[in-house]
């Protein structure tokens, strides 16, 4: 079974949807506020697709992918409006990337090797336009159930946390920056999400009674999945 085929396996078109509105729902806020034809965005790792379609919904049309599957870029450019597609490591693109107000990375970076993390953010950051954001979001490791989520996929390389994440930009040296963390939040766009936010709030509070009790430092966000946003200050 190819990825593709796999990806098409687990993905339902309720699936497809959903994860749109999470897409919409926690990136929105990170749209730069100019005209759409002048924003530029690259994803690394687009799945089947997700956040491609809500960006070419809103009339975003530059976006540029990466991904290791020739499958998946075969797919989605014969589905979605995409301005470039590489199939290589993201290592070996320094020439070939433009400049970028929004560069994705959703369930990526746990895949990569700790050898390679800085300078994939480093590269990343070196081609994202001043003001302009990386959006990092990874399986959560401060979350007591994140576990499951670390080894569930035998690719998954390392796993990460707020301070690990913050700790990853620092070692990267990028100059100009500022970090923002908050959770890759559920969208309250139905009676069951919202049963689902609620629930979620007294399951994170105990978690955060567990790291008490247990005499740990409590961490800030212990859901499931955190997102990071590094910003390119204007100097």
């Amino acid at each position: 079974m190819s990825y593709l085929d796999y990806l098409k396996s687990i993905t339902t078109k309720t699936d497809f949807a959903r994860k749109e509105e999470y897409v919409e729902y926690n990136f929105k806020r990170y749209i730069p506020g100019k005209k759409k034809n002048q924003i530029s965005i690259l994803e690394i790792g687009p799945g089947l697709g997700e956040a491609i379609s809500y960006f070419n919904k809103t009339g975003i049309n530059q976006i540029d992918i990466v991904d290791n599957s020739i499958e998946v870029i075969d797919y989605l450019k014969n589905k979605f409006l995409i301005r470039n597609a590489y199939y290589q490591n993201v290592l070996s693109l320094d020439q070939k990337l433009g400049n970028y107000d929004l560069i994705l990375l959703t369930q990526v970076l746990e895949h990569v090797q700790k050898k390679d993390s800085i300078l994939w953010l480093q590269l990343l950051y070196k081609h994202l336009n001043k003001d302009g954001t990386i959006l990092i979001t990874v399986p959560n490791m401060a979350n007591p159930l994140g576990l499951y989520n670390r080894y569930y996929d035998f690719t998954h390389e390392t796993g990460y946390t707020e301070n690990s994440l913050r700790e990853l930009v620092s070692q990267s040296n990028l100059d100009n920056v500022s970090v923002v963390f908050h959770e890759f939040a559920i969208p309250p766009v139905s009676a069951v999400n919202l049963m689902r936010i609620a629930l979620q709030k007294i399951l994170m509070l105990v978690f955060k009674l567990i790291y008490m009790v247990n005499g740990s430092v409590i961490p800030q966000i212990v859901e499931p999945n955190i997102t990071m946003a590094i910003k390119k200050n204007t100097e």
